[in-house]
């Protein structure tokens, strides 16, 4: 199958192309700059020169593929991630607030790593960030280890009075919930 796919260099993207093209399928990338196209020959697709905002080149090169993977966004987009979220506000006249019941927060993948390392004995490295975005490494989770994710419980605990009882994250582990015995 040939596949046209729109954000192939994005967090979605980058993990999309490799996928198809392990499958057996035919897979081109849109890329509107050099470092793009450089990017989406290193994930083995072929580069398809454009941008979103041409509907002819967008629809001829569509034409070319037997399906679409639309994963791209420009600041145009008014399917994004923000503009969704400012239309929901809008819509239910509320912004909302988040609830965190997390004992922990803000811990960080190293010391997670540790932990995981010292439960099965092996050792925790660093690995630099460009390994990081290398779909292989760390599958989908790639895009949340690169990241940082702070929660905290401040709001829930003061708002509803709510303590935390469970173990922590880095505690977890111990409990054998995780990890076979033995």
């Amino acid at each position: 199958m040939r596949v046209l796919v729109t954000g192939g260099t994005g967090h979605s993207g980058s993990y999309i192309i490799p996928e198809l093209i392990a499958a057996g399928h035919e897979v081109a990338a849109l890329a509107r700059s050099d470092t793009a196209a450089a990017a989406v020959s290193a994930l083995g697709a072929t580069v398809r020169r454009g941008e979103l905002q041409n509907l002819d080149g967008l629809r001829e090169a569509a034409s070319d593929s037997d399906g679409v993977i639309h994963v791209a966004h420009s600041t145009t987009d008014r399917a994004g991630f923000l503009p969704t979220l400012i239309a929901l506000a809008k819509e239910k006249g509320v912004a909302g607030r988040y609830w965190h019941a997390v004992s922990d927060g803000g811990i960080p993948l190293r010391e997670i790593a540790k932990a995981i390392g010292g439960r099965l004995g092996l050792p925790a490295v660093r690995i630099p960030t460009d390994e990081l975005m290398v779909p292989g490494h760390f599958g989908f989770l790639a895009n949340i280890v690169t990241q940082s994710y702070p929660a905290s419980n401040l709001i829930t605990r003061r708002t509803l009075g709510w303590e935390p009882t469970q173990p922590g994250l880095l505690a977890d582990p111990d409990n054998g919930h995780y990890f076979p015995a033995g």
